[in-house]
């Protein structure tokens, strides 16, 4: 019960804090106007359509006169009851939050279960350190002061995503013994996780072949008729899952594989229909922004000044060859978040993977990163909300890599810490620059602007 109150009362402070940031302290809750939001099509589902009755400037799929989400329903349906029963909309932002918070408090039980049994009474405070850093650093800050659309998308998805991979490692750490419970439960949050943002089906289809070469590896060792019921849950929700994701494309545009990425309204629509969303082109650019960029230094608060472009490629008296490539606040997440450097160490040195036992959760973890890195990485711009689809990863992997060196060398705890602290100081520069790059970008006035400005 004890272990209960803490739980709530952390997923309490977590979320006041998070919507006091957002609100600027007012908790009066505002949506991008720019934008179309999950309320909208919300509503559209009350009253038995799929298209949405308002007219945002951007961001949606435009067909017939219609206008369509291309964002997966699910946030969508999650405010289908509330909305039914109260005929009232929750605020992107308190959604935008509340998924936040509930990763952040993942993301500290993943450690715990990354951790070997016989260190975790040793790394507690390796991993509150992690964790706080994890919570407060400007990546995750971003994500709750700007609640469109976009960031709530986002963080549905890796809500889901980081339930999936804490049942996974559970699922391992058990031997691949599953119960009915689990099954249904790692089942439906890979379900829900596609269903937010299809760009996740590569980590998802991943997650699901590991535990299908788990359970074919461990056959002999396991309860075999209650694996091949968790199997038959786990299957049947992502047939239907699939099934009716096929379908709500089908009844928008005619087609079970289309999403509306072909018909979106945005400044880059005509790229996107001459060219294709997704290039191979546009890969080494956002790979460099994301990772290797280095951020500006400026003698102005915040110090720290983050790009923002559009960089056009054109060739002239050769093949023909153009090329669109955008930047919004995206720089080296080494530089703005060293504490990320640990996540190398098993790369330099495999021998630290074997002798902590820990080489398994290393390489799932980074095939996951590097799945999420991929979508994002092939479409036309490098955004900083896109961090967030791989930063929770990115830092259990550092966690890894750290654990991996405090196990064989001496690394000091307060060295963690001061790593800790930079990452939280030089990140912070992200939402600052944010605040005032989309008060322009998209007119959205975050409520933040007097308290730095």
């Amino acid at each position: 019960m004890q272990i209960v109150i803490k739980k709530i009362s952390a997923f309490l402070f977590i979320f006041i804090c998070y919507t006091g940031w957002l609100t600027g302290l007012t908790f009066n809750f505002t949506e991008c106007k720019m934008f179309p939001n999950y309320n909208m099509l919300t509503e559209a589902f009350i009253n038995r359509s799929l298209s949405i009755q308002e007219h945002p400037a951007v961001d949606y799929a435009s067909l017939n006169g219609n206008r369509y989400l291309y964002s997966g329903p699910l946030p969508a349906i999650l405010r289908f009851p509330f909305t039914l029963v109260y005929g009232k909309r929750i605020p992107t932002g308190i959604m935008i939050a509340l998924f936040c918070t509930g990763i952040s408090l993942l993301f500290r039980n993943l450690l715990e279960e990354l951790t070997p049994i016989a260190q975790r009474e040793a790394f507690v405070r390796v991993k509150n350190i992690f964790a706080i850093t994890f919570s407060i650093n400007g990546f995750s800050l971003l994500m709750v002061t700007i609640p469109s659309i976009h960031h709530e998308s986002i963080c549905t998805a890796m809500f889901f995503l980081m339930i999936s991979l804490y049942c996974l490692v559970k699922i391992i750490n058990n031997d691949y013994r599953i119960s009915i419970r689990m099954s249904f439960l790692i089942g439906l949050s890979l379900a829900m996780c596609i269903a937010s943002r299809f760009s996740y089906l590569f980590s998802i289809i991943f997650i699901g072949c590991i535990l299908l070469f788990g359970f074919q590896q461990n056959w002999p060792k396991i309860p075999q008729r209650k694996t091949l019921q968790a199997l038959a849950i786990i299957i049947g929700l992502g047939i239907l899952t699939m099934t009716s994701l096929m379908w709500y494309n089908y009844f928008r545009f005619g087609d079970f594989f289309e999403f509306g990425i072909q018909y979106i309204t945005s400044l880059y629509s005509d790229y996107f229909k001459q060219y294709g969303f997704f290039r191979f082109d546009h890969l080494p650019y956002n790979i460099w922004s994301m990772f290797f960029r280095i951020p500006a230094l400026t003698p102005n608060f915040p110090f720290i000044e983050l790009p923002t472009y559009i960089l056009k490629s054109q060739s002239f008296n050769l093949s023909p060859f153009f090329l669109i490539n955008a930047n919004e606040l995206c720089a080296s997440v080494f530089c703005l978040l060293p504490i990320t450097i640990f996540s190398a160490v098993p790369l330099i040195s495999q021998k630290l993977l074997f002798t902590s036992g820990l080489k398994k959760f290393y390489l799932i973890l980074l095939t996951v990163f590097l799945l999420q890195i991929l979508p994002t990485a092939l479409s036309v711009a490098s955004v900083a909300r896109y961090y967030y689809d791989f930063l929770p990863i990115l830092l259990m992997l550092s966690y890894i890599g750290l654990i991996s060196l405090k196990l064989n060398y001496q690394v000091s705890d307060k060295l963690i810490l001061v790593l800790g602290l930079l990452s939280i100081v030089l990140s912070f520069a992200l939402p600052v620059n944010g605040i005032v790059f989309y008060s322009q970008y998209i007119q959205y006035a975050s409520p933040l602007l007097s308290f730095f400005f």
